[in-house]
Order: C-alpha cells, then sequence, then structure tokens
C-alpha cells in the first residue's frame, strides 16, 4: 500500500492492540464443547475419538448436529455448508475419487431423510464426509461469522469511527475495512486472505472457480488502486469477494 488515509490509520493500530476477533477452532475441541451442552457422558469421548466411530443413536446424532452448528458447517434452515466441512477433513494425497464419492453420498443418504428431521440431515451429511472425504483434521480452522455477528462488529466500528471527520463516501467504505478487520479477513501488510474469505462468503462455489474469480476482479482494481485502504476494501468485499446468493444473505452487513 502508498500511502492510508486518517481513519486506516486508527483502524490499523486498533487492529495492533485488540485481539482478533476470528475464531478458529478444532473439531475435537466443538465435540468437547459439545459433549458438555448436551450432557452426554464423558464415557463417550473414547468411543468417538479413540475408536473413530459416530453410531446411529440418537444422542451421536444430537453431538454431530451441535458441533456442525459450532463450527458452522450446518445450519438448519441453509443445511450443510460445503465450503466450511471441507476444511475439517484432509484427503489422502493419492485419492482422485474423494469428491464424487462424497457427492454421490449425499444425494444417496439425504434422500433417505426426512427435510425437517434435521438432527439426522446434519448427522448423514457429516458421515460422507467422514467416511467418503478423508481424515478428520486435528488442527483449528477458520470458523465464518454469522451475519449477526458481521453485524455486531459493524455496530462497534461505527462506534469506534463516529467522532472522526470525512465524507460519507469515506467514512462507509472504512466502515467495511474495520468489519473485515474485526472478522480477521483482512492485513494491511497482506491484503485479503482468502482462503478465509471463500470459507466466509463461498458458499456452494467450487474453490478454484470462487479464488480465480475473485483474483481477476482484484486485479481489474489494481490499475485504480491509489493506496487508500479503505476505498480498496469496500470496493473488493462489494464487487469481488461476494458472489450469488451471499450477496443477499450478506446484504444488511455490506
Amino acid at each position: 500500500m502508498k500511502s492510508i488515509t486518517a481513519f486506516a490509520t486508527l483502524l490499523f493500530l486498533i487492529a495492533k492492540a485488540t485481539p482478533a476477533f476470528c475464531l478458529e477452532k478444532s473439531f475435537q475441541q466443538a465435540q468437547r464443547e459439545c459433549l458438555q451442552h448436551l450432557n452426554i457422558s464423558s464415557s463417550r469421548w473414547s468411543e468417538y475419538v479413540d475408536a473413530n466411530e459416530y453410531p446411529r443413536d440418537h444422542e451421536t446424532k444430537l453431538l454431530i448436529r451441535c458441533i456442525g452448528l459450532v463450527l458452522r458447517f450446518w445450519d438448519d434452515y441453509s443445511g450443510l455448508q460445503p465450503a466450511v466441512i471441507k476444511n475439517f477433513f484432509l484427503p489422502d494425497a493419492d485419492d482422485v475419487g474423494y469428491v464424487n464419492r462424497t457427492t454421490q453420498c449425499l444425494k444417496r443418504a439425504l434422500q433417505k431423510v426426512a427435510k425437517k428431521d434435521v438432527v439426522s440431515m446434519a448427522y448423514e451429511s457429516f458421515c460422507c464426509y467422514y467416511h467418503q472425504y478423508g481424515n478428520l483434521a486435528v488442527t483449528p480452522q477458520y470458523v465464518p461469522q454469522t451475519a449477526r455477528e458481521l453485524l455486531q462488529f459493524k455496530s462497534e466500528c461505527s462506534e469506534i469511527l463516529k467522532d472522526y471527520s470525512g465524507n460519507g463516501t469515506q467514512q462507509s467504505s472504512c466502515l467495511v475495512r474495520c468489519v473485515l478487520l474485526h472478522a480477521d479477513l483482512w492485513y494491511d501488510e497482506h491484503g485479503f486472505l482468502l482462503d478465509r474469505a471463500y470459507v466466509q462468503f463461498g458458499q456452494d462455489e467450487n474453490e478454484d472457480a470462487y479464488v480465480q474469480k475473485t483474483v481477476e476482479c482484484i486485479d481489474s482494481y489494481a490499475s485504480k488502486d491509489n493506496g487508500d485502504s479503505c476505498a480498496l476494501t469496500s470496493y473488493v468485499t462489494k464487487l469481488c469477494l461476494i458472489h450469488g446468493n451471499a450477496q443477499m444473505y450478506y446484504s444488511s452487513v455490506f
């Protein structure tokens, strides 16, 4: 970046001084939380972790749905979030058919489950990834923010910026940048974190296609960049990062 505005300078200092609001969590961490939330006996931990088994009893199904809600790979209204759940599994490097197997498994499994049975739908979706996609990752992964959480960030950012001068366009642009800082999707040193942006905004899109489309859009803006990181983040977020159905979902935020 060539330079940043007074707003950007303020936000950069805040970002350096304040812990990141982003959430990274492992599957095991979410599982432990859900065992406690649902008051499931800790004796089942060894069954799930040591024996690598998630049997089809109702208690286990409730556990999987809870984990999906905590890690945001499941939503009772919109269902499975493929862009999120795949990060919690590690495919074998020599396995070229894991995506197709998982897709076919999901089609078969969900045809057998009533759409109103969100507990079973969450469980069956997880099982397809668990048995067909790869091994569970042990490291924490980025967990996307809900629209409600991003709106909370927006409210906090409005408070941060309210006493600083600037025209309406500049204030609006810096508000977007502040939200992205809170969500850990943007750093002045590195720019946009596209792997996280895909998890946050990609929804049903193919990751490679999403990244390519986004990079091409960002490149098209590069010639217009005057070093104003607020204008850059606002433009790119609205026109490059958020595609298709995600535009409606995040319209209240950006």
